[in-house]
């Protein structure tokens, strides 16, 4: 996984979806031990 952000309408109290990121990385680790790679992750903060 390289870069993970939400979509502009997606922040803040009005957005339109809830717990994405979560899920996104949940879904990577699941086909990750699902494919027997056993893969770590990293998440670094996005530098400005």
């Amino acid at each position: 996984m390289d870069l993970l952000e939400s979509a502009p309408f997606n922040l803040g109290h009005k957005k339109l979806y809830d717990g994405v990121p979560g899920n996104l990385v949940a879904y990577a680790c699941k086909v990750s031990f699902k494919t027997g790679l056993m893969a770590s992750f990293r998440l670094l903060p996005k530098p400005n």
